[in-house]
C-alpha cells in the first residue's frame, strides 16, 4: 500500500511465483536482494522517489523483460541485475550513476542496447560479461577504468565507440571472446595503439572515428 515507506533487505527473496509488483511512491531504496531470484517476476513499477538499487536486488530475475530505472537513481549495487536473462531491447542508465559495479548486468543475455551516461568513471569486473546479444556500445569520455572481464563473452559485440582521448585503464583480460572493433577519436588512435592492454588490438581493431 501507499503507506509503506521502507522495504527491508531480502523482503521478497525467492518469491518464485511473484509476477508483478508496484512499489509505492516514497520508497527511496530497493535494498540488497529484495527480489533475489524472483523467477516469475516479469514487470515492476519503480517510483521516481527511488535513489538507490542495492546489491543483488534483482539477481536471477530471469523472467524480467523490461525495467525503467528512475532518473534520480545515483547508485546501483553489484550484481543488481545479474542473470536477468530476459531483460531485452534496451536499457538506459540514469545520469547520476558514476560507477557500474562488478557483475551488475552480467548474464543479461537478451539485452541488445544499453546507454551509459557521461558521468560514469568505472566499469567494474564482469559488469557486462555474457551479454551475448549486445551488438554495439558507446563508452563515454568520463570512463577511466574498465575492469577484468567487463565484456567477457559478448560474442555479438561488433562495435565499441570510445570517446576518451586518453585510453581507459584496462584490468586485463577485458574483451575475451569479444570481437569488437574499437572506434576511438582520430587524434587518439596512436595513443590507444601504444597503451598497455590496448596495444594487442593495434593491428586491426583500433580505428579512428570522427565523433
Amino acid at each position: 500500500p501507499s503507506s509503506v515507506t521502507e522495504i527491508g533487505e531480502q523482503a521478497f527473496n525467492l518469491c518464485m511465483d511473484l509476477r508483478s509488483i508496484k512499489i509505492p511512491q516514497g520508497i527511496t531504496e530497493i535494498r540488497s536482494a529484495t527480489f533475489y531470484k524472483c523467477l516469475s517476476l516479469t514487470s515492476i513499477d519503480i517510483p521516481s522517489s527511488v535513489t538507490k538499487i542495492g546489491r543483488s536486488a534483482f539477481y536471477g530475475c530471469s523472467s524480467l523483460t523490461s525495467i525503467d530505472i528512475p532518473s534520480g537513481v545515483t547508485e546501483i549495487g553489484e550484481d543488481a541485475f545479474c542473470g536477468c536473462s530476459s531483460l531485452a531491447i534496451s536499457l538506459e542508465i540514469p545520469q547520476g550513476i558514476t560507477e557500474i559495479g562488478e557483475y551488475t548486468f552480467n548474464g543479461c543475455s537478451s539485452l541488445t542496447s544499453i546507454e551509459i551516461p557521461s558521468g560514469v568513471k568505472t566499469i567494474g569486473k564482469s559488469a557486462f560479461g555474457g551479454c551475448s546479444s549486445l551488438a554495439s556500445i558507446e563508452i563515454p569520455s568520463s570512463v577511466k577504468t574498465i575492469g577484468e572481464d567487463a565484456f567477457y563473452g559478448c560474442g555479438n559485440l561488433k562495435s565499441m565507440y570510445l570517446r576518451a582521448t586518453t585510453p581507459p585503464t584496462l584490468n586485463s583480460p577485458v574483451f575475451s571472446s569479444c570481437p569488437a572493433v574499437f572506434y576511438v577519436p582520430m587524434e587518439a588512435v596512436e595513443a590507444y595503439k601504444n597503451a598497455e592492454g590496448w596495444s594487442k588490438y593495434a593491428s586491426d581493431r583500433i580505428v579512428g572515428y570522427n565523433f
